[in-house]
């Protein structure tokens, strides 16, 4: 049975790893639209403007898609899929623990996470490990995001400023 400072230490681990997740699901989110920026050759209000217009992925990677499909660059191609494909996993783990309650449950006194969008499930076991699991692939996914994009500006000849604007 977990004791009350036990619960209270991996609530804290927990909320530093949201924290750590959130960021690098925002560099990797930056790192795309970076990337965006290199390929549409839009100038950076323009650019924003697009790219930000809407909140998921799924519209964003349709947007470099499409650009991708116009500049007909298999290398940039697969450049940008990395960058997308990392970019997808850094929010994938941030999202495990973000659209998640905890609660201490059983006659264990247990942490868990209580997904909403999970109905009837009894929610994921929190440990430490298991949080250290979530940021170890999403500084992963960052770095490979990182990495993707400073191969992109050098194929460009570009240097690899990273800008929110």
């Amino acid at each position: 049975m977990a004791t009350a400072q036990e619960n209270t230490v991996l609530i804290d681990h927990h909320l530093k790893t949201v924290g750590t997740l959130v960021v690098n699901a925002a560099l990797c989110d930056l790192l795309l639209y970076n990337a965006f920026k290199v390929i549409s050759g839009c100038e950076s209000k323009i650019a924003s403007a697009i790219y930000f217009s809407s909140e998921t992925l799924n519209v964003k990677s349709k947007f470099i898609t499409r650009i991708l499909i116009a500049n007909k660059n298999q290398k940039e191609t697969k450049i940008l899929e990395r960058i997308i494909k990392a970019t997808e996993k850094a929010q994938n783990q941030r999202n495990e623990l973000s659209h998640s309650l905890l609660q201490v449950t059983g006659e264990e006194n247990k942490v868990r996470a209580l997904n909403a969008r999970r109905q009837g499930q009894p929610g994921t076991p929190i440990s430490g490990p298991f949080l250290d699991g979530l940021v170890k692939h999403s500084s992963q996914a960052h770095i490979a995001a990182l990495r993707a994009y400073q191969e992109l500006c050098q194929k460009r000849g570009i240097p690899p400023v990273v800008s929110h604007e």
